[in-house]
Parts: structure tokens; C-alpha cells; sequence
């Protein structure tokens, strides 16, 4: 039906309430000071005029030919524009006006009466208006959803035949992606639209569609998509998406197409069904199998044939490169070649992909059953000819949207020619450009005005030049100290949403960062450009395009932004941040069905609840932290989180992951669960002398003493390290070599082949303190080592130096690590530095100073990070000191621990402190929390996972050591010193090796006890005194 008289009483809606307006202005001056009633009637007319723009945009827009009740649209419109032209009249002035003191007032011309039924009309007519609207969008939808509808009701009598139905066109996760704008990719439709009317004799089966990145492949499989359905010769359709689940594999591929086969012609029902009865594992069997029992004889067993007459039927593939196996992608191309054989069946298969080697190979071997179309290699005029058309339209509603700031035909032919010559081939870039411009919060014009400025920098890629500005916007006007916080909390966000292995929702990354759900919005506010960020937090939060993931994960991008992510990191970080979450969720009987039930019944009972007793993100942490964790080429740091969970909830998760994927238990986690152990050193035991674990301890004379707790009656090895006090030591092994690091209190770092057991290697600190009293503290510690990093705090420079080892290990001879890194802190005494790896190339140096402010930095090669400040209460000046620079209270001892190792206890002084989360400390999210004191000062102090939760031992000069639970903060037990002397040192030993969580504390007599945590009874049992000498100093365990 034609819309011309609803167009026209659109037109003269619109002007009519421009006009009506004016009169209000009129007789009232401000509206503000406008009686109630004559307040809702100018109220209606500018709903009215608004909607009567909804539905122009509507009758004019590309699904103007759906719209069936434009009949009943153009009669309610007519009677509104007639109630404004009686309006009109009626405000029309008349006599004389009445002289304010500042204005001039017209008399108002209409009782309160008529108001009120010139608005209950209005009223009525909008209803009318919405409810023919709506019976229009209620078909459009059925249309939209009738082909899914179908393809699930053709598949409920084929019992075994799974799908993936958000991989289906049409369906409800991909209902407001984009399709071709009018005029546009018109030569390419025809092209297609040739293909499908040719005579199966005269064409070729199979169209591949190709282009590079961001040139449109998946807007124009859409439109093809939405053209066959309309023709009714859309056959079956999947839409391949990375990291969409099973739309990123080809494990259900064969199944989706075939059910949506066997809904486009029934009589395959019986066909497939037979193949399932004759295999009922078929679905899980090779990709080849499957197509051969669910599509290729199927159709080759309808008599008759089906699909002549010159209209194909076609199958619809999208951005096959999006499949995660090159294997599995070329063997489906072999496959589309098959279909060539079928003599009595007309049906075609439409791919889209980028033009990746593994595609091009399995094209070139079905050479001759294919036509190809390159998209980038489309006339240059051609491309501009269509993006100009799209940054018109896409301005046309920017404009619509910002009509207060922006007028008709901004920003004018000149700009728009400059942005499609920037954007052309890609139509990505346009795209993202429109998305920037009307996100903004700095306004359309000024961010526009961004943009045009990034074009010049001819020395980035033209997606850097695009994304950029995304993240430029985020650290504006932001001080030092705020970008720190905004890059690391994007970075950490960013990388969960790109590297996840499925789609992930808003409320599903809540839970695994432990964000509040309103926090997270905040965090997203700058990304609505280039993330699908819906307003139900059930739903999928994923990037508008490929390339932004591409853009971010690539290494070229470090020297862009900082925002960088890396896949390594961020793999890593999801790792922790699944399993910190099942640590929470995981439990016995998860599902909490009794055993007592019929055994036969359990797994389909346990499967029916588990839905209700596991949210996505845990189940979703269930699946796939094992996969995050192989994706880390290293897991230096890593392998005591993952060794802890296993330990505690392996048979938990195994039975969760039974319940929420039975084929990958059958047939992919013993393959992970290897490739795991080898990654994990703490599981695999062939690294050199990983077979021992060794208490350290030094002397004042310089002799190191390794103690091995697994032959604890054996003499234990010594080493001489060298003059000087000792105050700290670790065994380091790093590829094949084993070292032994020692530190001094004067900062110089010594380094021990294990195999010579000679110092091959001395790094120089910048000197100790000038405070006499802090060289004879037993508890100093200024060096440290972890993983390839090594440390050393100076007192006297007011400074830390960070080493590095090479980042491949060492090729037959030893080389020394380079200096990284040096922190400078203004007026600092160190009391204790630490270090915790965060992944292979980054790691966490906590540093501990006399007034008991705990420091925390981001540790990498390319820089160093300050990303926390905590500030304890560290009481008076020492009047003992000289400096003035030692307190009362300092930080004496602190250990990180959890899975992420971001909590940490802390003794300052007499107290036992508690910070949850140090990661939050910048965001203000974090907590610090006493949980206990000793009656004197405290020297050490460790923590150890016990039986289901974490306690804390503590010692110190009362002679006593005492046992704390983290989880409520009480009290455990207090031991004795066998020799009543002050604790000088308490460390945790270990347990993967010897079977027992054991602690070593040392007395200011040189006695070194262990102590068994896990010893049945209410007392921690004090197993054996190791040795004891007078000048001992703990030092770690290995």
C-alpha cells in the first residue's frame, strides 16, 4: 500500500506542533509557569508530533513493505493532524492583549473542559497508532523467528540431534545485526541473485564470498540470508563467531545444518532418523561420518528430486575463518564440493570467510565446483559509492538524535567525502566511526573532530587510528595516578570479554571478577562504540567486530597504548579468576540429591538441578579454566592456584563438569588434564632436584644450610656464600639450571650454581640504611627472587632495583640478568620486599617501609606501576633511632596468599593484620581487618591452607607461637617454645612432596622446630627440632 497521505499527514504534524508551540509561547511565556491542564495538552502534542516522526521513519525505511496496517496508520494520523488544525484556529490571537509588567499576555482561549478532551482524543489516536505498530512488529517477528521455529519443531522427533540455535539465522542473539542499506552492494545481489536462478547445469554449487577484515562479508550474508528466506529457498544457515561457543567449532555444525535441512523438506525426517538408530553416537563421531549420515545420502535418498525448476535451494555459511580448526575448516570445504554429486537435488551453499591459507587450500582442491568474489578487489568507485551512502544515513540520525547542537546536513559533503576516503575498503572503519561520534560523552561534534585528527598520524594502522580515540577518551583530563587505575581495570575487563572461550554476560563477568554489577557498567560506559553492550545483563556482552579483539591481543599495539592486553595475560587472569570463583562455589552433592534415590535416575535428576544450584559464570568456570590455563605458554607463579584447587575440589569439579558436559568428559579432559601437568611444575616432578624439599638456613659465618624434609635424619648440604649478614635466601630454578640466590643486608644479591656450588654471579644493591639500628634487625629483608626476578631495596638511596633473566632461559652458558628496572622513593627505609608473580612477563613487588606503609608496583620490562598505597598505624618515632625514620610498629613479616595472591596478612608490631584484596586498594574496595595480637612484638609470621581454610601462625618476642582462622579471626591454639626464647622466624615448609603441611619457626636460641598443621586432635604436633645454633637465621623454605 502506498504511504503518500500518511506521509503527508506526517509532514503537517510535525509543522503544526512547531507552530502550536509558538502559541503557548505566547499566551503563557514560559511554559514552566503553564496552568496543569494547559500543561499536559502541550505535552500531548509533543508525544504525538514525536511518534508521528517514529512512524515516518518507519514508512520510508527498508521494511516499509511489511507494514500491513498502514491503512489504519494514515487514518489515525489524518484525525491528529485535524485536531491540530482546530487547535490552531482556536489559539489563533484575538482582540487585545493584556500588558504585563515585563510581558505582553494573550487571554487564553479554551476551558479546562475542552483541554481535557482535546487530550483524551490525542490520546486514544496514539494508542491506536501503537497498536497498529505493534500487530505489524508481531508479524515482522513471527517472519524472523518462523525458520528457527521450525528448524526446533522438524527436530523434536530426532532424538539425539543437538543444535546450535543462536548459530541459526534469524535467530534471537543476532536479531539487530546489520543488513546492506538501500543502493548499496547492488551489482554484488544481482551477481548473487544470477547465481541462485541459473540452472544447476550452467553454474557452479558452491559461491565463496571473501575479504579481508571489517569489509562488510557478514552484512551482505545477512541480506542474502534475509533475500532467500523472503524467497523461501533458504535451506539451512550457521553463522560462525570466535569465541561464541559451539558457533566457534565445528562440533555441531553437521547436526544444525541438517536439522535445518530437514525443516526445509520434512520427508528427511526419516532418513536421519534411521541413521541415528542404526549409530546412536553418530553425533559425536568425525566430521566426514556425520555428514555423510545426516545430509549427503539423506538427500541423496529423496525420490523425485526436490529444488528444480530453476529455484535453488541454498545453504548459508558465515565467516567460516571463524572456526577454531584449520583442519576442520578445510575438511568442510571438501565437504561443500561433495554436494556436486547430487544429481537429483538443486542445492547450493553460499560461505563468507577472510581469505586465510587453510580456506584458500581446501578451495583449491574443489577447484572447478566454486565461484569466488573478492570483495577488496570490487572496483574502488564501487566501495566509496557505498560507504558514502552509509556515513549519509548513519549522519542523518546522529543529527535526528542531537537536533538541540546539530543541524540538517552535518558535517557537510567535504567531511563525509574525507571520512569515506579514510574508511574505504572497510566498512568496519565507517562503521566504528558513526558508533564513536554519537557514544561520545564529549559530544558529536568535538569527537569528530577527534577522529580527523588521528588520520593524520600516518605512523599507526588504520584500525589503531580507529580504536585509539576509544581509549584516548578514557585517561583524559585523568591524573598520573588515575590512569594508572582506569588502564589496569580496563585491561583486566577487556580481557575477560576477548578472550573468553563463550560468549560471557554482563552479570556472568561480575562474578568472575567479583565486580558489583553496577560498577561494571561504569567501567563499560566508554566502550558502547565497539562493544554490544545490552541493557539485560543476562545477555552477551561482545565486540561490534573481529578486529577489535585482533587490535588489542596483537603485540604491535604494546607501543600504541597501554591498554594492550596480551593473550597471555589475559588467559592467565581468567585462569585465577575462574578458579577463585569455583572455590567459592564448588561443595559435595553440589546438586544436593540423596543417594537413597534410584541410581538409574541420579545423572538425568543431578543434570534437571544443577541449572538451578550453579550460575552460568560457574558453570562457565567449570568448563573452561582448564583451557585458559593450557592457553598460558607459562605458568610461573601459577602452578600452587592450581595445585591447591585440584587438591581440594578435584572430584567436585569432575563431578560438576559430568553434569554440564558429558562429551568433553568422554572425549577432551584427559588430553587437557596432561597437557596441564606438563605446564605445572608443582605437578610434574622431572625438573632437576624437584624430588626434595629443602628448609634454608644461614649462619653468621656465611654458611648456607638446606635441610631435606623428606630424610630428615640426614646431614643437610652447606654452602658458603660469603662474608656479610645473610637476610635471605631461595633455591631458583630456572630451565634446566638450579640456583641458590642469597641477599645481604647491604643489598648485594649472590648467586650459586647448584652444580659448582660456587658464586658465579654478584648484583649490587645501592648500600643499606644509614640507621644503625636497622642493620642488626634480625627481620630485615631487602632482597627477593621469584621466577626470573630478582630484588634489592636500599635504604641509604632510597631505592629497588629489579633484575630479570633472559626471557628464554639460557642457551648452555649462564648470563647474568639484566637491571630492569630502578624505583625511586623519596625518604624511604625498607623493612621487607616481596615478590608475587603475576604471569611469565609480569609480576606484583610489595614493599614494606619503617613507618608501616606497604607499597605495592606492577612489575614488567617495559615499566613499573605504582597501583597501591597502604597505610598502617605504625605509632611514634623510635627514640632509639638516630634517623628518626624508625617507628614503633613497622611492617616485621607478610605473606600473600589465595589464588590470585592478592590477600595478605601483615605483623606490625603486636598485631596480626588482614588486607582482603590488594588489587582493590586503589578502587577503595578493599578491607583491612585486625585479626589478633600477641602480648609483645611479632617476628613471623606464615599462612597455610588447612583442611578447608586458611589459618595463620604467628610467633614473636612472648615466647609463643599462636594459631589463627582467617575466616573468622578467632584464636586456634597457642604452643610454647620448647626453650622459652623469643620467636625470631616463622616459615611455612610445605606438603606436595612429604605428605604433611608443615611450619619451621626458629628461636632467638637457634632452634628450628617443625610443627604439623594437620595433626589430628586440638593441638598442632611439634615433630622434630631440626638443629639448633646459636647463630641461625630461618631463612624460606624451598
Amino acid at each position: 500500500m502506498e504511504a503518500v497521505g500518511a506521509a503527508a499527514s506526517i509532514i503537517a504534524i510535525i509543522e503544526l506542533a512547531g507552530k502550536l508551540t509558538k502559541l503557548f509561547a505566547r499566551y503563557i511565556g514560559d511554559i514552566k509557569n503553564a496552568e496543569s491542564d494547559q500543561l499536559a495538552l502541550h505535552d500531548r502534542i509533543l508525544a504525538t508530533a514525536k511518534l508521528a516522526e517514529e512512524v515516518d521513519k518507519l514508512i520510508h525505511g527498508p521494511d516499509k513493505d511489511k507494514l500491513g496496517s498502514l491503512g489504519e496508520l494514515e487514518k489515525a494520523l489524518a484525525e491528529c493532524q485535524n485536531i491540530f488544525q482546530n487547535l490552531q484556529q482556536k489559539l489563533k490571537p484575538r482582540g487585545k492583549a493584556r500588558v504585563g509588567r515585563f510581558f505582553v499576555h494573550l487571554k487564553w482561549p479554551l476551558d479546562k473542559i475542552e483541554i481535557e478532551r482535546v487530550v483524551e482524543n490525542l490520546k486514544k489516536l496514539e494508542d491506536t497508532i501503537h497498536s497498529a505498530l505493534k500487530i505489524d512488529s508481531l508479524k515482522v517477528i513471527l517472519a524472523i523467528d518462523n525458520k528457527v521455529d521450525k528448524i526446533v519443531a522438524a527436530i523434536k522427533p530426532i532424538s539425539g540431534l543437538s543444535i546450535v540455535e543462536a548459530a541459526v539465522f534469524g535467530s534471537f542473539a543476532d536479531q539487530h545485526e546489520p543488513k546492506c542499506l538501500e543502493n548499496t552492494r547492488e551489482q554484488l545481489l544481482k551477481d548473487f541473485e544470477t547465481w541462485t536462478n541459473t540452472q544447476r547445469s550452467d553454474t557452479k554449487p558452491v559461491f565463496w564470498l571473501s575479504g579481508a577484515a571489517g569489509t562488510g562479508k557478514s552484512t551482505i550474508c545477512r541480506t542474502v540470508a534475509t533475500l532467500l528466506q523472503a524467497k523461501g529457498t533458504l535451506a539451512a544457515s550457521f553463522f560462525f563467531k570466535r569465541g561464541g561457543g559451539d558457533r566457534g567449532n565445528a562440533s555441531k555444525f553437521v547436526t544444525t545444518i541438517a536439522a535445518g535441512l530437514s525443516a526445509h523438506w520434512p520427508d528427511l525426517i526419516p532418513h536421519i532418523e534411521s541413521a541415528i538408530k542404526r549409530d546412536p553416537g553418530i553425533s559425536t563421531k568425525a566430521l566426514r561420518d556425520q555428514f555423510e549420515c545426516f545430509i549427503f545420502k539423506p538427500l541423496s535418498s529423496i525420490s523425485g528430486g526436490i529444488g528444480g525448476g530453476g529455484c535453488a535451494s541454498v545453504i548459508v555459511i558465515d565467516a567460516l575463518d571463524e572456526c577454531d580448526s584449520d583442519d576442520d575448516v578445510r575438511l568442510l570445504v571438501n565437504l561443500f564440493g561433495k554436494l556436486a554429486d547430487l544429481k537429483d537435488v538443486d542445492i547450493r551453499v553460499f560461505v563468507t570467510s577472510r581469505p586465510e591459507t587453510p580456506i584458500r587450500v581446501g578451495f583449491k582442491k574443489i577447484d572447478g565446483s566454486y565461484e569466488g568474489l573478492v570483495l577488496h578487489d570490487i572496483e574502488q568507485k564501487i566501495i566509496q559509492h557505498d560507504i558514502k551512502i552509509f556515513f549519509e544515513k548513519q549522519f542523518e540520525k546522529i543529527v535526528e538524535e542531537h537536533d538541540e547542537i546539530l543541524t540538517a546536513g552535518w558535517p557537510g559533503q567535504n567531511t563525509i567525502q574525507q571520512l569515506v576516503d579514510f574508511s574505504s575498503p572497510l566498512f568496519i572503519v565507517a562503521s566504528t566511526i558513526c558508533l564513536l561520534v554519537n557514544s561520545s560523552h564529549f559530544g558529536p561534534k568535538e569527537q569528530l573532530e577527534k577522529i580527523l585528527e588521528y588520520q593524520s598520524k600516518t605512523h599507526t594502522s588504520k584500525l589503531a587510528r580507529i580504536y585509539l580515540p576509544v581509549f584516548d577518551q578514557l585517561l583524559a583530563e585523568k591524573d598520573e595516578d588515575q590512569k594508572i587505575l582506569i588502564v589496569e581495570s580496563v585491561r583486566h575487563l577487556l580481557g575477560t570479554i576477548l578472550v573468553s572461550k563463550s560468549s560471557v554476560s554482563r552479570q556472568d563477568i561480575s562474578q568472575l571478577l567479583d565486580i558489583p554489577e553496577d560498577n561494571l557498567l561504569v567501567r563499560l560506559q566508554g566502550f558502547h562504540s565497539v562493544l554490544n553492550i545490552p541493557k539485560d545483563a543476562t545477555e552477551a556482552i561482545r565486540p561490534y567486530h573481529l578486529s577489535f579483539q585482533e587490535f588489542l591481543l596483537d603485540p604491535q599495539t604494546e607501543k600504541a597504548t597501554p591498554f594492550y592486553i596480551g593473550a597471555e595475560r589475559a588467559n592467565r587472569n581468567l585462569t585465577i579468576s575462574c578458579l577463585s570463583l569455583l572455590d567459592k562455589t564448588l561443595k559435595r552433592d553440589i546438586c544436593g540429591i540423596s543417594l537413597a534415590c534410584d541410581p538409574d535416575m541420579w545423572v538425568y535428576k543431578a543434570r534437571e538441578e544443577v541449572l538451578g544450584c550453579t550460575s552460568p559464570a560457574a558453570r562457565y568456570a567449570c568448563r573452561f579454566w582448564i583451557e585458559h590455563a593450557i592457553e598460558c605458554t607459562q605458568l610461573h607463579g601459577d602452578d600452587v592456584q592450581i595445585h591447591q584447587f585440584l587438591e581440594k575440589h578435584l572430584l567436585h569439579w569432575l563431578e560438576l563438569l559430568s553434569l554440564i558436559d558429558e562429551i568433553f568428559m568422554r572425549r577432551s579432559l584427559l588430553e587437557r588434564i596432561v597437557r596441564l601437568y606438563r605446564m605445572v611444575p608443582c605437578i610434574d616432578f622431572s625438573t632437576i632436584d624437584n624430588d626434595k624439599e629443602y628448609l634454608l638456613c644461614v649462619s653468621k659465618s656465611g654458611t648456607l644450610w638446606m635441610f631435606s624434609l623428606g630424610e630428615m635424619d640426614e646431614p643437610p648440604l652447606k654452602f658458603e656464600v660469603g662474608p656479610g649478614c645473610i637476610v635471605f635466601a631461595t633455591q631458583l630454578e630456572y630451565g634446566r639450571d638450579t640456583f641458590i640466590i642469597v641477599g645481604t643486608d647491604d643489598g648485594e644479591i649472590r648467586i650459586l650454581d647448584r652444580r659448582s656450588d660456587k658464586v658465579i654471579d654478584i648484583l649490587h644493591g645501592d648500600g643499606n640504611s644509614k640507621c644503625s639500628r636497622a642493620v642488626r634487625s634480625r627481620n630485615l629483608k631487602n632482597s627477593a627472587a621469584y621466577g626470573r626476578w630478582l630484588a634489592s631495596a636500599s635504604n641509604l638511596a632510597h631505592s629497588i632495583k629489579i633484575w630479570s633473566f633472559p626471557a628464554k632461559g639460557f642457551n648452555g652458558a649462564y648470563e647474568p640478568p639484566a637491571l630492569a628496572h630502578t624505583i625511586k622513593v623519596p625518604s624511604e627505609c625498607f623493612t621487607y620486599i616481596s615478590f608475587h608473580n603475576e604471569d611469565y612477563d609480569e609480576c606484583r613487588l610489595i614493599a614494606a617501609s619503617k613507618n608501616a606503609l606497604l607499597r605495592v608496583w606492577r612489575i614488567d620490562h617495559n615499566r613499573e606501576r605504582l597501583v597501591a598505597v597502604v597505610q598502617r598505624d605504625s605509632g611514634p618515632a623510635s627514640p632509639l633511632c638516630s634517623q628518626f625514620c624508625c617507628h614503633e610498629n613497622q611492617i616485621t613479616d607478610l605473606t600473600c596468599f589465595s589464588y590470585s595472591g592478592s590477600q595478605v596478612v601483615m605483623a606490625i608490631g603486636n598485631n596480626i593484620e588482614y588486607l582482603d584484596d590488594v588489587s582493590k586498594v586503589s578502587k577503595g574496595e578493599s578491607t583491612v581487618r585486625r585479626i589478633g595480637q600477641h602480648t609483645s612484638k611479632i617476628r613471623g609470621i606464615t599462612v597455610s591452607w588447612v583442611n578447608g581454610s586458611y589459618l595463620t601462625l604467628s610467633g614473636g618476642t612472648d615466647k609463643y607461637l599462636k594459631l589463627w582462622n582467617l575466616s573468622d579471626g578467632l584464636p586456634e591454639a597457642n604452643y610454647p617454645i620448647g626453650d622459652q626464647h623469643s620467636v625470631v622466624s616463622v616459615k611455612s615448609v610445605g606438603r606436595r612432596l612429604i605428605g604433611m603441611n608443615l611450619v619451621a619457626s626458629l628461636s632467638s636460641s637457634g632452634r628450628v622446630d617443625l610443627w604439623d598443621l594437620e595433626a589430628v586432635s586440638s593441638a598442632v604436633r611439634d615433630i622434630q627440632t631440626i638443629y639448633a645454633r646459636d647463630d641461625f637465621r630461618l631463612i624460606r623454605s624451598n
